[in-house]
């Protein structure tokens, strides 16, 4: 099946539904009973979209494209005919373009192979919130370099085995600083290691308007938590923080780290905030090596964040947004040469939320007053944070009917309880997860 895309667009888009639905329906994958081990119920990826983003204008690139036309911008001015257009391109000039940058995606966010493989395909690297996820990215095939542990309890096992291996590590917090110190100390092989290992910092530079994925505050539980320059401790809320210089000597005291990783959150969170707490892991690093008078932190970990919208079709945010409100916050981020030897993010919800939906077969209908419910296949256990947190998390919702075409203008009452109260319009509504749609589809089953 051709489905015609603009390359611009990283979205499912809902003309190409329809066709997909009726091949599922004409394979016997909806329509009939299925046996013991399956259930009529479908999760749908595109995979043109998802791919897209990696190799397309607008998508991850952008973070490149911004820092080459920098290099072409310094080149013209210096005189320089030469410009840096092209990634595999080298330029005669001593001041060649580099790309610096390493595109994660977040293993959790969407654990298949096959999503995981094309984006290696890519290029890009996995990062990792788990030992079992590290596992599941070296047997996918990404580089050990390439991959990121972020989990911030690590066991004694879990980083030995990433340090023999090469894996990325980021640590979390102070003690885990400290238990890596003593199994450097006590077992010298690890010092030959070739991971990279930084620590996280959390900038405090407040939540966004979802509070349970703002990671940024005092109380967050992420990363050591710094105090903004020249502010002092004051309050019991700042037990555990440090000031700027405190975060600094942690770099002198333990020299193996050579990273800062920062993540102030995900969805709710703006371009605005995020881009201010990677401006502040920067000053911080530039920080850093200033005191240790060399170049110690050579990896800054940008984290993920961007937020999806559920809206409609449009992608929005944009990668390319993103990275400009990045250049505005903090330009050297983009500079040429850079800085940094890698710049590392890890996009998770942004890469997988916008290019699937889902699909399940009605199984019953039933009044509940004058309410009409729909009961399907795909429950709570999918839909965990729109069941609970409506009024955070949204999908649209559709009704197909048995041919597979979209239904005309029946409307049918939302529900409160969870279940699937459908409606022949996309609309925002209590089910939802990483898929951008939710389908129903009435069949009659007696």
């Amino acid at each position: 099946m051709s489905i015609v895309r603009s390359p611009k667009l990283f979205s499912a888009r809902e003309r190409d539904i329809e066709p997909v639905v009726k091949q599922l329906l004409a394979d016997s994958l909806l329509g009939q009973e299925p046996g013991l081990a399956t259930k009529p119920l479908a999760l749908a990826f595109d995979l043109d979209a998802f791919e897209a983003q990696f190799t397309a204008a607008g998508g991850l690139p952008e973070f490149l494209q911004l820092s080459m036309k920098k290099y072409a911008a310094a080149a013209k001015i210096a005189g320089r005919s030469q410009s840096c257009t092209d990634p595999a391109k080298t330029v005669e000039d001593s001041q060649s373009c580099t790309d610096p940058f390493l595109h994660c995606i977040a293993c959790k966010s969407n654990p298949l192979v096959t999503l995981l493989s094309l984006a290696l395909k890519n290029g890009a690297g996995c990062e990792c919130a788990s030992i079992n996820e590290v596992r599941l990215a070296l047997e996918v095939g990404f580089p050990a370099g390439n991959v990121v542990l972020d989990s911030p309890v690590k066991t004694v096992a879990e980083i030995e085995a990433c340090l023999l291996l090469g894996v990325h590590l980021n640590i979390d917090n102070i003690q885990e600083l400290g238990r890596i110190q003593k199994m450097r100390a006590t077992h010298p092989r690890l010092c030959k290691s070739n991971s990279v290992i930084g620590l996280r910092i959390n900038p405090l530079v407040g939540a966004g308007t979802i509070k349970a994925l703002s990671v940024s505050t005092r109380r967050s539980k992420f990363g050591v938590p710094v105090l903004p320059s020249g502010e002092a401790k004051s309050t019991s809320d700042d037990d555990g923080v440090l000031t700027e210089d405190e975060f600094v000597q942690l770099f002198l005291q333990f020299p193996f780290l050579s990273c800062v990783h920062v993540h102030v959150g995900s969805q709710g969170c703006g371009l605005r905030l995020l881009s201010k707490g990677v401006a502040r892991a920067v000053d911080m690093c530039q920080k850093i090596n200033a005191a240790a008078k060399r170049r110690q932190v050579r990896t800054i970990d940008i984290g993920g964040g961007l937020p999806v919208n559920f809206k409609d079709e449009a992608t929005t945010p944009t990668f390319a947004e993103y990275a400009a409100a990045l250049d505005a916050a903090c330009p050297i981020l983009f500079a040429q040469p850079p800085i940094f030897d890698r710049i590392i993010t890890e996009f998770g919800r942004a890469l997988n939320a916008k290019t699937a939906w889902m699909v399940s077969r009605v199984e019953y209908t039933k009044k509940a007053g004058a309410c009409t419910i729909a009961l399907t296949h795909a429950g709570s256990d999918l839909f965990t944070r729109n069941c609970y947190a409506p009024q955070n998390y949204s999908n649209r919702v559709a009704i197909l009917g048995s041919d597979g075409v979209m239904r005309g203008p029946e409307i049918y009452p939302r529900s409160g309880d969870g279940a699937a109260a459908p409606t022949s319009k996309l609309y925002e509504h209590d089910i939802a997860g990483k898929c951008l749609w939710y389908f129903l589809i009435f069949i009659p089953s007696y």
